[in-house]
């Protein structure tokens, strides 16, 4: 899969936006998440029982949808399946620090 650099700030433009709010909207399961060295690769389904492989490599992304393959190459703009993943992923990069009480 060849990666490219994705803006992944949802207010960038209204199409930007576009995406992120169908990710939010419309089913997409996340088929299975694998995390190698940094790398995060995974597959999800749509609604259409259509199924896509992404891969996320910090400030780069893949994926396999039409979508993406159209718009994402050319203007750095993450589809949906690519947003879904992001926000699986960002919990797990986040460390809580528990702070004893007195």
């Amino acid at each position: 899969m060849e990666l490219v650099e994705v803006n992944w700030d949802p207010e960038h433009n209204r199409y930007f936006r576009d995406r992120y709010n169908r990710s939010l909207e419309e089913p997409i399961e996340l088929v299975f998440r694998q995390t190698i060295g940094g790398k995060v690769r995974a597959r999800v389904r749509n609604g259409k029982n259509k199924q896509y492989d992404l891969l996320i490599d910090g400030e780069r992304a893949s994926c396999t949808c039409p979508d993406f393959r159209k718009r994402g190459r050319v203007y750095g703009m993450p589809c949906k399946h690519l947003w879904v993943l992001k926000r699986d992923i960002e919990p797990h990069e986040k460390k809580v620090v528990i702070v004893g009480f007195e």
